[in-house]
């Protein structure tokens, strides 16, 4: 089963400072938490946080725990 994509959306709030946020399925999963002045520093900001993320390694940590077997 094909895992679903993350979209990604910029946007400029009513601050005039740019935002952005991560969903999957509707969802958001992650958000810049704060306002970028310039559309270049929010969207380099982001791209240092999918770097980061490419790069993980992880791991399920008891699944069983919180009702979810594996």
């Amino acid at each position: 089963m094909k895992s679903p994509k993350l979209k990604i959306k910029v946007w400029k709030d009513k601050h005039k400072e740019f935002r952005w946020h991560m969903t999957r399925c509707g969802r958001i999963v992650a958000e810049s938490g704060e306002g970028y002045k310039r559309v270049s520093s929010c969207t380099n900001a982001l791209c240092q946080i999918l770097k980061c993320i490419a790069k993980l390694n992880y791991s399920w940590v008891d699944l069983k725990g919180i009702g979810i077997a594996k």
